[in-house]
């Protein structure tokens, strides 16, 4: 890291403790959680965007591209885009407090980017900021579980690309064993299982200070490849499974026993009965499916990707 680098990192840290309220001193991976995962998932925002974008160079990236990040959050896509070369990014959120702290970030990094309050659900929006020539790539990433049509915003998305272009999109696997044990948004077992008002339900009686509840629809890895081949659209998972694909099955029918066990213990204190009755049949009955779809002896490659990778990262190509 250059100290130009490191100095801007202390600027945005600074940033991060001043929109949480926390004190200077205060450390952030101390803080109880869910807060600990929010606060060092805003400060690794810009590494994350460098490790999308290294990705994204052994497939097609080039200097001089316009780049979208869709649901930029803090921004740090848009800084890594930048010091790739990007002759353009552009970032759109639907929440003011997360672009303003973008436009901090991209102040503290010395980046000229463009940033615009706005839905990625807004087929207008998007297809201003597209133009006729449309962006060489696109980032999506933990963005599909939290809007109200998922196909219908790969739809868009799609649309934005230029003949040719590049789409990384990224969303959490909801039955990963790790997110069924604590989810990736509000580190609670078993929330992912269940539909969305339930789910809705359990954050709120397991943090009642939650000022919303942001998830909507979680699908299967099959459920995005087969939506985005309809658009006619090739897509690649990136980062499947670094084991062999027996190792991975074992692994997976173990945890499933763990968290199968333990769903039939002691529920949470924090839920009334009948949402821990919900929790309990739904971490069940995954388990159950997984430890007939999962097998060590002859494991299907296409049901361990299902199972195994926490977030699935797809790269999506537009046929040129």
């Amino acid at each position: 890291m250059t100290v130009e680098s490191a100095a801007a990192q202390r600027t945005w840290e600074e940033c991060v403790r001043r929109h949480m309220g926390l004190p200077a001193g205060a450390r952030l991976d101390e803080l109880a959680e869910p807060r600990r995962t929010w606060a060092l998932y805003s400060l690794s925002t810009v590494e994350r965007g460098r490790g999308v974008v290294a990705a994204l160079k052994a497939h097609g990236w080039r200097p001089g591209v316009r780049f979208l990040d869709a649901g930029c959050a803090y921004g740090g896509y848009l800084v890594a885009a930048a010091e790739a070369g990007a002759a353009e990014v552009t970032g759109i959120d639907v929440d003011e407090d997360l672009l303003r702290l973008a436009g901090e970030l991209l102040a503290a990094y010395g980046v000229r980017g463009r940033l615009v309050h706005g839905s990625v659900e807004d087929p207008e929006l998007l297809r201003r900021l597209a133009g006729p020539a449309g962006f060489d790539v696109v980032t999506c990433t933990d963005v599909l579980e939290h809007v109200g049509d998922p196909r219908a915003v790969l739809g868009l998305l799609a649309d934005c690309l230029a003949p040719g272009g590049r789409a990384y999109v990224a969303v959490p696997n909801f039955r990963c064993p790790a997110w069924v044990r604590s989810d990736p948004h509000y580190q609670i077992a078993g929330i992912t299982l269940l539909p969305p008002e339930p789910a809705r339900a359990v954050a709120y009686a397991v943090h009642p200070w939650l000022p919303r509840y942001g998830v909507g629809e979680y699908h299967t890895l099959q459920w995005y490849r087969g939506h985005l081949g309809s658009l006619g659209l090739d897509t690649w998972l990136l980062n499947p499974p670094g084991e062999t694909l027996a190792a991975v099955a074992g692994r997976l029918r173990q945890e499933a026993l763990e968290l199968r066990a333990e769903a039939a213990g002691r529920p949470d204190p924090r839920l009334p009965a009948d949402l821990a009755r919900a929790v309990r049949g739904a971490v069940t009955a995954w388990a159950d499916e997984l430890l007939a779809k999962v097998s060590p002896e002859a494991p299907d490659p296409a049901v361990v990707d299902e199972y195994a990778v926490q977030t699935w990262d797809l790269l999506v190509v537009k046929p040129g």
